[in-house]
Formats: C-alpha cells, structure tokens, sequence
C-alpha cells in the first residue's frame, strides 16, 4: 500500500495549530504506515501553511474506512448545502 505517491492540494482557508489560528494554503495527502494511529496504514494528510516553518501543521492520520465515509460525507453536504465560497 506504501506508494510513496503524494497528492498536493492548493488550499484556501485557516487552520488551528499550536492553540493558534493560522492560514491554512496547502494539503499533503499520502497512503503510508502511520506515526501513531494503532493501524498498518492509513489515510495521511497533513495541513500546512507553505508560507511557514514544518512545525506548522496539523496531521491527520486516518484509518481507510473512515477516510471513505469522510470523503462521502464532505461530498454529501457540498452537493447538497454549501453556498459557493465567494469573499464578500
């Protein structure tokens, strides 16, 4: 299942770490054995903000199950109630 394929996602939006609100601008979402979920691999993504150190970013390690029914559920509500994202 380890790849090594990395899928980038320019991203737009903000994002908690370190008890602080920061900008959020890229997604890095990989298949790998995790560092701490209790599983052989997982679903990793890691939020980061490109502009800053490595140190900022919240991880996400997912098992592949889960990972699925998140994608189904995030697609679930776009299709059926998000407004397009527009700044005002």
């Amino acid at each position: 299942m380890c790849s090594y394929k990395t899928e980038i996602v320019t991203l737009s939006g903000s994002m908690k770490a370190n008890s602080a609100w920061t900008k959020l601008s890229q997604a890095n979402i990989y298949l790998d054995h995790p560092f701490d979920a209790p599983y052989s691999h997982t679903l990793n993504i890691d939020f980061i903000d490109a502009n800053k150190s490595y140190g900022n970013r919240v991880a996400v390690e997912l098992n592949t199950n889960d990972a699925r029914e998140l994608i189904e559920k995030i697609q679930k509500l776009l299709d059926s109630e998000a407004p397009s994202s527009r700044k005002d």
